[in-house]
């Protein structure tokens, strides 16, 4: 590909620019404070005290007034990886008052930061930027980390104990210090961790309590990390057991462990306590421990006994227990005849759980008691009771209290009668008796009720259940059709909004510094006076981040959190006015061939200027190269026209096509050009997505063969010819979907179109329509149906006057995934160095409908089968339903990410072209078919 000496000038210009932009101040009234240094310590030192090491040189605020310095942003530079996460340690949010000596701690928690993952040489430099017009302050942290240490020479001494008892123990905790940390990370969470296991294995050695002590010494040559383990120990004291079956030693001695974490005294007398209290959890009611302690050791003698057994059978002449199960009522609490039957259910659900458990286990019955009271919840039994004793006649007693049970046979919502036929409600309407209530449901129904009052304003509101029996409703109920329909017990909703619906008052924005206040607030989709709705803050953010001139940003209220009126705070970071962009990758390229999938570098970089006007403007600047194109842009846009939030953006752009051919890798079927200027109007609504564009462009076909334009249908006296067009795309895009990136409901409809007018060819002009449109909806549980369908045509217009990029194409990832891209009929034959190729042609009527079926496989990965129709058309739109359809059919796999899912699919031709024509495709990119 050649590339004009224009292209190569023009991309010069825009470093140059670059340059120019990076080289002066921000800010000409503004004052630069720098060379501020914090520097770490070693680990040992960061460990016995903080860092006290004074600053290199104090700030040196600005004379002036006395009026005080807001701070406005921070930004981390370095060669630290992932630095950004530092920003936590920096004390300052937008729109506080600047202290200098919280500056400086914010500076020693940094580098602590930076200390404690292994980077003991660490140092922070700050720049302050005091701006005399705003009386704002901005601060740039250069981090250098320096080199990560490792750990190099570890050693372990012991101190306390004879010489030949502790030489075993020493060589083990060396090894397994060694086995652990060697050449890692000198982090200080690592180390800790390692001491704590040194900890464990010394108890189990006999060691209750030892003291470890870490000192280290720094090897700045060979940035490492000397590390030396002092082990203190106590006297040894080594705890065995003799006759322990059920449990084995190392279960006993992990108990102790448990006892000496929680700091509790290893007295013997209390470890037998917590032993046999441990055997009789697990049935062994006559279950004996003693002890014996001599020098250095403490030795428990177990006897633990038969384990106790569920009475099965009369004759079962070993120990067993014996059931017993009493329901009653609470005090005054009358049983209630109709529910007898589910409360035998439950009680013989309780029965059969216990006799499975065969063995008297507490841990396992206190499972089944769990899941019973939880059945009995959902009876409306919420304030049931079960207890549970063991008498010494091995009889077990389990006493359920049920107390009230809760029967509703209406819900209503005091004074708002058309609330109980919403979602939370409505399984309780048209009952012809009353049916339990679970505990679940009523917090459902108090969620929904509190949210749906606050997204109305009400913050303070208080929501209250009460249930009202047949006999009360008249004296409880005002409103007339609940009197008549209430024939059982019912549940009331009572409402409080105390004072009323709160309100937004003042809005206070903090951070700004170029953008000018009045377009930060022409987007906020709230007014003073007006009721608070979350939507509405929720609503300001999405369009301030649409301006792309901000790093961070957030709205909260600003006064006491009671109050009627609430006043609130925008706190907003800009981001840098400048910004260089580099793109280098890889690009798949097969437009309008198969067989073989053509693959070219990609690269390409954008220099952006943001808000040059102090208006949230943006002017930019694109260029881009691969084998087969070359695109250059330039860009300006605006966010609104005056008063009206319409997104304008001008662009000028020359861009470059060639058509790759398969038979040699420098073949080109034919070259595009397409050079231009338009203007771009956008529109964004909650409902739907607007966008107007206006151009005039040049396009020129060339370097193309007589048998490629007779195999492409396209008419000779266009080839070579640089044809003016004059060009218009209105479009619009209605949206409802639940998720955007993996929708599961909704749907979703675009209508566009492009007229295009040509100047100096008679009745060439034509217009190209599309109307696309997709459904969502759930099937069963997470298997979810999605349909899509797409017809176009373009009107007027010639087919072989067509440029072959205008017109319809189907085949590949997102139309018949049976078929390689674009290589859906109608095609013709190629001769090419000897060999015949498929030529696609296009088409001027398109028809394409997508069917699938979406459903999860195992966490993030989910499966789909699909199946596609298509076809294309040369005359006539009516010309569709007289062709042959084309389908495929197959299936894929979706591998969810954070951008989008990966995608794999392959697809089958319902029938092939000829016997050479492949029987299916697979496709592997990035997104959902649609």
């Amino acid at each position: 590909m050649r590339f004009s000496f224009v292209s190569s000038l023009f991309f010069f210009f825009i470093q140059c620019c670059a340059l120019v932009f990076y080289a002066y101040p921000e800010n000409s009234t503004s004052q630069m404070v720098s060379g501020q240094e914090v520097v770490g310590n070693s680990i040992s030192e960061r460990m016995t005290s903080p860092l006290e090491r004074p600053l290199a040189e104090p700030l040196r605020k600005p004379s002036g007034d006395a009026k005080p310095w807001s701070f406005v942003k921070v930004k981390i530079k370095g060669s630290l990886l992932q630095k950004e996460r530092f920003l936590r340690f920096y004390l300052f949010e937008p729109g506080d008052v600047f202290d200098e000596e919280k500056h400086k701690h914010s500076l020693k928690n940094i580098v602590e930061a930076l200390v404690s993952e292994g980077y003991l040489a660490a140092a922070v430099k700050d720049a302050v930027n005091y701006d005399q017009k705003t009386k704002t302050v901005s601060v740039t942290l250069t981090l250098n980390p320096g080199t990560r240490y490792t750990i190099g020479a570890i050693k372990v001494e012991l101190a306390g104990g004879s010489p030949q008892g502790t030489r075993l123990v020493s060589e083990e905790l060396q090894k397994m210090v060694e086995r652990d940390v060697a050449r890692k990370f000198a982090e200080k969470e690592m180390l800790d961790v390692e001491a704590q296991r040194m900890r464990t294995y010394l108890l189990k050695a006999g060691y209750a309590r030892p003291n470890i002590m870490l000192t280290s010494v720094r090897d700045a040559v060979q940035s490492k990390l000397d590390v030396t383990f002092t082990i203190e120990l106590p006297p040894k004291k080594l705890y065995l057991f003799e006759g322990n079956q059920f449990y084995t030693t190392e279960f006993l001695l992990s108990e102790l462990l448990a006892l000496e974490a929680q700091g509790i005294s290893l007295e013997p007398s209390l470890i037998v306590e917590d032993l046999e209290a441990l055997y009789k959890k697990k049935g062994f009611f006559s279950s004996k421990i003693r002890w014996d302690e001599k020098p250095g050791t403490v030795k428990f003698y177990i006897s633990e006994g038969p384990r106790t057994r569920f009475c099965k059978a009369p004759e079962n002449k070993q120990p067993c227990v014996k059931l017993s199960i009493t329901t009653r009522a609470q005090e005054g609490v009358p049983m209630l005849e109709n529910n007898e039957v589910p409360l035998v259910d439950s009680i013989k659900k309780i029965t059969d759980g216990i006799a499975a458990l065969e063995y008297y286990d507490e841990d396992a019955l206190s499972q089944v008691l769990m899941q019973a009271s939880s059945e009995l919840v959902t009876l409306g039994y919420w304030d049931v009771v079960i207890d549970k004793v063991v008498e010494h006649d091995h009889t077990m007693l389990i006493d359920i209290i049920l107390g009230t049970q809760r029967l509703v046979q209406q819900i209503a919502v005091e004074g708002y009668p058309d609330l109980s036929k919403e979602e939370p409600f409505r399984h309780f309407v048209g009952l012809k008796e009353p049916r339990p209530l679970s505990r679940e449901e009523m917090q459902v129904q108090k969620k929904w009720l509190l949210s749906y009052f606050r997204q109305r304003g009400f913050l303070q509101v208080t929501v209250e259940p009460q249930f009202v029996g047949p006999q009360s409703v008249e004296t409880h109920l005002a409103e007339p059709f609940l009197k008549e329909a209430a024939a059982g017990p019912l549940l009331l909703w009572r409402i409080d909004l105390h004072a009323g619906p709160v309100r937004f008052g003042p809005t206070t924005i903090a951070g700004l510094q170029k953008i000018r206040p009045a377009v930060v607030l022409r987007e906020m989709a709230y007014g003073e006076g007006d009721i608070w709705s979350r939507e509405k803050i929720d609503e300001t953010i999405k369009r301030l981040k649409a301006l792309c001139m901000f790093e961070s940003i957030s709205i909260s209220p600003f006064g006491n959190a009671n109050e009627q009126v609430q006043p609130m705070i925008i706190r907003l970071v800009e981001d840098d006015p400048y910004e260089i962009r580099t793109r280098l990758g890889v690009q798949f390229v097969s437009k309008s061939f198969t067989h073989l999938s053509w693959t070219t570098y990609k690269i390409g970089g954008s220099f952006v200027w943001k808000n040059p006007t102090g208006m949230a403007d943006r002017l930019w600047a694109d260029v881009d190269f691969t084998r087969y194109s070359r695109n250059i842009g330039l860009q300006y846009e605006v966010p609104w026209i005056g008063n009206w939030p319409v997104r304008t953006m001008m662009r000028a752009y020359s861009d470059r096509f060639d058509q790759p051919f398969i038979s040699k890798r420098n073949h080109r079927l034919y070259k595009e050009a397409h050079d231009g200027v338009s203007v771009t109007f956008h529109h964004t609504h909650p409902w739907y997505y607007g966008c107007v564009k206006v151009g005039f462009e040049l396009n020129k076909l060339s370097d193309i063969s007589r048998d490629a334009v007779r195999a492409i249908q396209f008419e000779p006296t266009l080839v070579n010819v640089r044809t003016p067009y004059f060009y218009l795309e209105p479009s619009i895009t209605f949206e409802r979907l639940d998720d955007k990136n993996d929708p599961s409901r909704g749907f979703l409809t675009n209508l566009a179109c492009r007229a295009m007018f040509p100047f100096g060819i008679k009745d060439a002009w034509f217009i190209r329509a599309v109307l696309e449109q997709s459904f969502f909806y759930p099937l069963w549980r997470n298997v979810i149906g999605g349909l899509h369908a797409r017809l176009g045509h373009i009107f007027n217009a010639h087919f072989s006057s067509i440029l072959p990029t205008e017109r319809f194409y189907l085949g590949g990832a997102c139309s018949l995934r049976g078929y390689e891209t674009n290589m859906v009929p109608p095609l013709n034959d190629l001769r090419c160095d000897g060999t015949c190729f498929w030529v696609p042609i296009g088409g001027k009527s398109m028809a394409n409908v997508n069917a699938e079926i979406r459903f999860p496989l195992y966490k993030r990965l989910s499966g789909v089968v699909f199946t596609d129709l298509g076809i294309l058309t040369q005359d006539r739109f009516a010309d569709i339903a007289a062709n042959r359809w084309f389908g495929a059919s197959g299936f894929g796999l979706r591998f969810a990410t954070p951008i989008a899912p990966i995608r794999f699919d392959i697809g089958w031709k319902w029938r092939k072209r000829e016997q050479k024509d492949k029987a299916y495709a697979w496709f592997l990119t990035l997104g959902h078919a649609f």
